[in-house]
């Protein structure tokens, strides 16, 4: 909320904020030389989503903000969707996430823009409108060993009553701040750019890469799931011993159905999240 005002006192325009979850679908248009282009902004249900009373990010919402997106079209030129969505250092999209921003083209969104992968990922064009899965880091403060963290895709975009054009200008981490990439860097993170853009072509290569990731990363949630147990300097030096079986095993059976189904049934799901959410107060 203080954010939201301290904007509007210097007279700078944001979008996909709010100080409640009325305010925070409200739209942007930039109308140039004749030309609208609207900007919706909308994020994955993290810390930092609005509620009722509480300020914060506009929440992607599967009933309400594919019409929000159709709405804004019909008073444009084009429709830019930044969505914030997509798992940390994982350079491929989801088929849940590509499946989001191809109905969101479907509804009129003409370049859609993914962030939060917090690295440079892959392009698809559908129905003749770009995604992007991923732009890299920008300003980021907190540091991380992993490449790929550390450039990212500044995007430039011309548009006239014909077309939308982009351009890529990859930025990397500086000690000062960000640089643009030098000749040598910028072939070489446009180059994995492309390649992956050509990868994600194959449906099914998207489903294998994410189905490889998703079981590199079930260990980390299970530990999550034990809570302050699966914390403990005794869990893990046991569960470390085991190969990593123990947690397997705790989960395993009836228990690991169980929790599929909590969270993947709507009803339980909501009750789930419902009951978390009122005990974190």
């Amino acid at each position: 909320e203080d954010m939201c005002m301290l904007l509007s006192q210097n007279n700078i325009k944001y979008v996909g904020v709010g100080k409640n979850i009325r305010e925070v679908s409200k739209t942007y248009i930039l109308e140039k030389g004749g030309i609208k282009v609207g900007i919706y902004a909308c994020a994955e249900h993290e810390f930092s989503i609005a509620e009722e009373d509480k300020a914060g990010a506009n929440p992607f919402d599967p009933l309400e903000s594919p019409d929000h997106i159709a709405d804004l079209k019909k008073q444009c030129n084009y429709v830019i969707v930044l969505y914030h969505g997509g798992k940390e250092l994982y350079q491929y999209p989801s088929p849940d996430l590509q499946k989001v921003c191809r109905k969101l083209v479907e509804k009129g969104a003409d370049l859609i823009l993914t962030q939060h992968s917090h690295c440079i990922g892959a392009m698809e064009i559908y129905l003749g409108k770009r995604i992007i899965y991923g732009q890299g880091n920008f300003l980021y403060a907190i540091d991380n060993d992993n490449d790929c963290w550390n450039s990212g895709l500044l995007i430039g975009i011309e548009a006239d009553k014909h077309d939308l054009r982009i351009e890529f200008y990859p930025v990397v981490r500086a000690a000062n701040g960000i640089q643009i990439a030098k000749e040598e860097e910028k072939k070489h993170i446009l180059e994995d750019f492309s390649k992956r853009s050509e990868e994600i072509k194959n449906h099914k290569m998207v489903i294998e890469k994410y189905n490889a990731f998703a079981d590199e990363m079930l260990i980390g949630y299970e530990s999550a799931m034990l809570g302050n147990i699966g914390k403990s300097f005794l869990f893990c030096a046991l569960n470390k011993i085991s190969g990593y079986r123990l947690i397997s095993k705790i989960f395993s059976g009836k228990s690991l159905v169980a929790l599929y189904n909590a969270l993947t049934c709507e009803a339980h799901y909501d009750l789930f999240v419902t009951g978390i959410k009122k005990r974190i107060g």
